[in-house]
This record gives C-alpha cells, sequence and structure tokens, in this order.
C-alpha cells in the first residue's frame, strides 16, 4: 500500500510541472547545482536540463544517485533517481532513471496541508514503517505498513515516537506524540497524532530542512 501511495504521488507532481520548471539537483552532499525539468516519459526516464555547462561529466556521472527538488504549490518535492545517461550536443541533457522513492514536505504553518514523508514509527516496543501524509503545528496523520491486526490492541493516548528519515539528510529527526485517532484506509491503518510539544527539535529540524532547500528553488 504504501509504495503505491508513493507511485500515485510522484506521478500526480509530473503532470504539474512544466518545461523550465526551476529544479534543485544534490549529489551525496557534494554539490548542489540548479537545473530545468524538460520532460518525463512515465515509467521510463527524466528528463533535465543543467542550468550551467561547467564541469558537466564531474556533476552528473552515469549510475549515480542524484536527488532532485522542486516546488509546487508551497509543496516540497524530492526525489531520488539514478543517472541512465547523458548528452552534451546540441545541447547538455540528463536522463534519469524513473525514481522509487518520493517525498514531499510543506511548511507547519500551511494548516493540515498533505505532505508524503518516510519515517518508522514505535509504540509500545514495537518498530513499524510508515509514511506521513499530513503534518501541521500540532499533529500529523500517517499510514502505517501491515493491517488492522497490528492496531488491535491499541488505545488513544498512547505515547508514540516517529523518526524521520528525509532524502539527502543525514541523520533522522525525531518527534513524539499521542495517538488520538486509530483510522483504516482500506485494510490499512491510518493513526492521528497529536504532538507533545508544538516546538519540539525535530519539528523544527524539518522546518529548518524545508526553508534552506525552498531558498535554493526561489
Amino acid at each position: 500500500m504504501l509504495d503505491i501511495h508513493r507511485k500515485n504521488t510522484l506521478k500526480k507532481s509530473f503532470y504539474f510541472l512544466r518545461p523550465g520548471t526551476n529544479l534543485l539537483v544534490e549529489r551525496s552532499n557534494e554539490f548542489k547545482s540548479l537545473a530545468y525539468y524538460v520532460g518525463w516519459m512515465p515509467d521510463e526516464f527524466l528528463i533535465l536540463k543543467p542550468s550551467s555547462r561547467s564541469d558537466f561529466n564531474v556533476r552528473y556521472p552515469l549510475d549515480e544517485q542524484l536527488i532532485v527538488r522542486y516546488l509546487i504549490a508551497n509543496l516540497l518535492y524530492s526525489l531520488e533517481a539514478r543517472v541512465l545517461y547523458t548528452i552534451i550536443e546540441p545541447a547538455q541533457f540528463i536522463f534519469l532513471e524513473q525514481p522509487k522513492r518520493v517525498e514531499v514536505l510543506t511548511l507547519r504553518k500551511y494548516e493540515r496541508t498533505g505532505c508524503l514523508i518516510s519515517a518508522k514509527v514505535n509504540i509500545q516496543s514495537r518498530s513499524f514503517d510508515g509514511i506521513i501524509i499530513d503534518i501541521s503545528n500540532y499533529g500529523m496523520k500517517i499510514i502505517l505498513e501491515g493491517d488492522r491486526t497490528i492496531v488491535a490492541n491499541w488505545d488513544r493516548d498512547m505515547e508514540i515516537e516517529i523518526k524521520i528519515s528525509m532524502l539527502g539528510y543525514d541523520k533522522n529527526m525525531s518527534v513524539t506524540g499521542i495517538v488520538c485517532r486509530v483510522g483504516f484506509y482500506s485494510d490499512t491503518p491510518v493513526l492521528g497524532i497529536r504532538f507533545l510539544d508544538a516546538h519540539q527539535s525535530g519539528l523544527k529540524e524539518i522546518d529548518c530542512f524545508f526553508e534552506e532547500k525552498l531558498s535554493c528553488l526561489r
């Protein structure tokens, strides 16, 4: 279910991209550069055009994993993809494989805005994979990997820890909260979480991460 949600989110975002959209390209924390969106062949490849011709082969070696970020309506999309091949003449183009991972982030001041962020959920000495699909100043909504049996004995007001892993960010950001709602999407558990502290350091790190990438794209 999580993989299907990621794939649908990625396809939806590409429909809003227009040729010439600014992209921020990162590689192994070694450099950041701007590129322009050219096009997308569904389930095959993504095409970018670097904004500069300098060090083209050095910056974009074949098979290298790149992180590409772009902004659509206050949502920061981040995807990871491998360089398939490049073209130098008559113009420089980068062909990336179909991305397998995508994240969506927004400033938490935009209340109840959708996102897509990978996370690890720790509760009652157990750990689950999940994706955050909604985050605000006061809480979040997260889909868990599994079926309704994993939450059969869960109660409201149980304390929960969410460790967030962002593309291109080496350390995990941890936030704590209380389970305020347990629902289901088909048979997949969806948790409503209320933060214990709206000013905890993990949330501030998320905002700083977003603002940094936003400043590069605007």
